[in-house]
C-alpha cells in the first residue's frame, strides 16, 4: 500500500516553487537549445542577409525561404535560410 502524503502550502509558495523549478530546468539547457536561436523575425532575417524588408516579402510571397507562422508573427529557420544560402 502506498503511503500518500497531503502537504497544505499557499498559492504565493506554490508559485514560488514553480518558478525555482523552471529556472533550474532552464538553466541547464544549452544555448544551442535555444528556440530563439533557431527562429528569427522578419528583421534579423533582414539583416542577416542584408536586404530590405520589401525584398524579404518577394521571397516569402515567391517561397523562396520558408517561413512559419505563430498567430500573426511570422518566423524564418535559421538553417533553412543557411540552406538556401548553400544553393544560392
Amino acid at each position: 500500500m502506498e503511503n500518500n502524503q497531503v502537504i497544505v502550502i499557499s498559492p504565493y509558495q506554490l508559485s514560488e516553487l514553480i518558478k525555482e523549478s523552471i529556472t533550474e530546468a532552464l538553466s541547464g539547457l544549452k544555448k544551442e537549445d535555444a528556440p530563439e536561436d533557431k527562429l528569427m523575425n522578419s528583421a534579423q532575417v533582414c539583416e542577416y542577409l542584408g536586404i530590405a524588408e520589401s525584398t524579404l516579402s518577394k521571397y516569402k510571397r515567391t517561397g523562396v525561404i520558408p517561413f512559419v507562422r505563430f498567430g500573426k508573427s511570422v518566423r524564418f529557420d535559421r538553417a533553412k535560410i543557411d540552406e538556401y544560402l548553400r544553393t544560392k
